[in-house]
């Protein structure tokens, strides 16, 4: 694919940024350190790269980001090769991966080959249509990056250091919690949601809990709450009929759910009271307190 060069404010001449760049087999890439630029890169497939521990094998999902003063030295013997990258002015990037804690010239295992592939398209989006906006964007996709790449960094520390093995159903799990949220009226099923991604039931659950930090029924709660909130703030629905809309066929469940996590009653809420007297649960509002898990 055709790497875009660009001169700009926050990345200084020359700039250049590429998605899925396919190298050869047997291609090298090794070069000094050179210039103030930093090199931010994920890895789409297998092979070996120098780091600050020494030679080291990568596997898809893997990223690193090079300091301006090491040496940039990776490659494969075997099949070749692909990754996505850009280099970005130290002065920008150097401050924020630290702010983040995110570690510089060695590898985080993320699961995710297309970790970056998102952000680095909207980069390059900016830089052939710029504007006078178009530093702002791209500063913006940069920021998002990271904080990406730190939240796959706390999940694979949940997972006791990067088991690759786990982080590449991620992914997938991102998906179900999505469809999740969409479909919250829905009684899903441990068993039927761990069927849909070939694992078995007890996998299952213990993975949503790694990457995640709650239960899906816990998941499917915040986002009934969320959509009786929107239904109670935006229409005159009756309250049993936005229960059931909801997902909840009792409405006096609903009721004393929805109290016991906003302090109010949906008719209060509705009314838009505020009882300062009535104290909001400080626990998690994720994970509700009596609530059995249908399904498990």
């Amino acid at each position: 694919m055709d790497k875009t060069f660009v001169s700009t404010t926050i990345i200084p001449q020359p700039y250049l940024v590429d998605v899925q760049t396919r190298h050869a087999p047997g291609e090298w890439y090794d070069r000094p350190p050179e210039g103030s630029a930093v090199l931010a890169m994920c890895f789409r497939s297998r092979g070996r790269i120098l780091t600050a521990s020494g030679m080291e094998e990568f596997s898809p999902g893997a990223c690193i980001f090079h300091t301006p003063d090491f040496p940039r030295k990776h490659g494969s013997d075997g099949e070749g090769f692909c990754n996505d990258w850009c280099y970005v002015a130290g002065a920008f990037l150097l401050p924020r991966l630290q702010a983040l804690e995110l570690p510089c010239n060695r590898l985080l295992s993320t699961g995710n080959p297309a970790l970056f592939e998102d952000a680095l398209r909207e980069v390059k989006l900016e830089l052939w249509h710029h504007d006078r906006h178009s530093e702002q964007m791209i500063a913006a996709a940069l920021e998002k990056l990271l904080i990406t790449v730190r939240r796959a960094g706390d999940l694979a520390g949940r997972l006791g250091g990067g088991n690759s093995a786990e982080l590449l159903h991620y992914p997938a799990f991102q998906a179900l919690r999505t469809r999740l949220i969409n479909e919250c009226r829905r009684n899903f099923t441990v068993a039927e949601m761990a069927a849909s991604l070939h694992l078995s039931p007890n996998r299952f659950a213990v993975l949503y809990k790694a990457f995640f930090g709650v239960t899906p029924y816990a998941t499917l709660l915040e986002a009934r709450l969320m959509a009786a909130r929107y239904l109670l703030h935006s229409g005159t629905l009756p309250v049993k009929e936005i229960a059931r809309q909801c997902g909840w066929s009792d409405e006096y469940y609903f009721a004393r759910f929805f109290k016991r996590r906003t302090g109010l009653t949906p008719g209060e809420f509705r009314r838009g009271i505020t009882r300062r007297a009535i104290p909001v649960p400080e626990r998690r509002p994720d994970l509700p307190a009596n609530d059995s898990e249908p399904g498990e």
